[in-house]
């Protein structure tokens, strides 16, 4: 928006300017951002699932937090296998990271089952869950 002949050098057309110079600078910030969570964690980016969608598996990965360390890799483990079985191998596991720990793995899977768009990851993983858990 152009500043009018009169208010230029004035107090509100320096204000007028600092935001939008400010709202810029933000947008572009955010693009970055996503562009560099693209780069690291590839193209899963959309809408968070409904609270109501993640209340299973919620309850089971914080479960899966509350181990301890060298049990919660063991656990991982079974976890990562179990979902490889019912996923039949549709979903990559952290492709970024090819030799991320199993408890890495599991923390990826999750946040993709977090997803709206993706309710057979959030599906496999919290059977997964289940089936490690016997």
């Amino acid at each position: 928006m152009e500043t009018p002949i009169y208010d230029k050098g004035s107090l509100q057309a320096a204000f007028q300017d600092i935001v939008a110079e400010s709202g810029a600078a933000q947008q572009k910030a955010e693009a970055e951002i996503k562009d560099q969570i693209r780069g690291k964690y590839g193209e899963f980016l959309g809408a968070g699932a409904k609270a109501s969608e993640l209340v299973e598996i919620e309850s089971s990965y914080d479960e899966f937090l509350k181990l301890p360390a060298s049990a919660r890799e063991d656990r991982a483990k079974k976890i990562i296998e179990e979902f490889k079985k019912l996923d039949g191998a549709k979903t990559p596991i952290n492709p970024r990271f090819p030799n991320a720990s199993a408890t890495e793995n599991v923390v990826y899977l999750y946040s993709v089952a977090r997803l709206e768009s993706r309710p057979d990851v959030r599906k496999n993983l919290t059977a997964a869950f289940k089936a490690a858990n016997q």
